[in-house]
């Protein structure tokens, strides 16, 4: 499979509802989508990039400099046959997590087309390792208005989910327990509220954190 060409697209994805958390709040998040054209335009693939400062600590206009720079590179894989080009090219990429959502994406590209060029799945292309019969469900409801938290419980409780976490900023709502309780009323609930500048739960600006927990005793720390 010969690679012709590779855009870069920034989009904006917009939430259906309100979606903020400790770190940031708006109506829609900017992201990054690699294609990749080859054989003539008869295989197109695709990755996504999710930058943030907050996180990463890149920027959607440096994350598309990050891409064009690292296509740019002589080992790019323009010529792709095999998952191993795509290993090896990856693995020469800076290990710095300021390039994780351009390698992200470009690495997504690569093994969507190559997955399209041999008819394959691309989870055929890795390790076995880590394969399990069992995967596990959980419900997050996020920092917002009262009606947007009941609206999140009702639609947890009535997927049937049993584990849920309260993501909140230091001056927290304290609505939000009230309605959780009422509506979700199952043992597994934790509320924590944590400083985003702290690695774990300790005294900020004079205070201790506040946190309410039901049984049984796990500690879900959100930084």
């Amino acid at each position: 499979m010969l690679i012709e060409r590779v855009n870069i697209y920034k989009i904006s994805l917009y939430f259906t509802g309100d979606f903020s958390h400790s770190r940031r709040s708006g109506p829609f998040v900017d992201n990054i989508i690699v294609e990749l054209i080859a054989d003539g335009g008869e295989i197109k693939g695709y990755g996504e990039g999710a930058p943030r400062g907050y996180v990463t600590g890149e920027s959607g206009e440096e994350a598309e400099k990050t891409v064009l720079r690292f296509i740019r590179k002589n080992n790019f894989p323009w010529d792709l046959n095999n998952a191993s080009q795509i290993w090896d090219f990856v693995d020469h990429l800076p290990d710095r997590k300021e390039h994780n959502s351009a390698t992200c994406a470009i690495e997504m590209a690569l093994l969507d087309a190559l997955g399209k060029s041999q008819n394959r799945y691309i989870a055929e292309y890795f390790p076995k390792d880590f394969y399990t019969d069992k995967i596990y469900y959980g419900g997050a409801v996020t920092l917002t208005h009262q009606e947007r938290v009941k609206e999140m419980c009702e639609f947890i409780k009535m997927l049937g989910l049993k584990h849920l976490k309260i993501k909140m900023g230091q001056d927290f709502p304290h609505y939000v327990e009230e309605v959780v309780d009422q509506i979700m009323m199952f043992p597994r609930v934790i509320f924590i509220v944590m400083d985003h500048h702290l690695d774990t739960p300790t005294e900020s600006r004079g205070q201790k954190p506040v946190v309410y927990q039901q049984h049984p005793r796990n500690y879900y720390v959100h930084r």
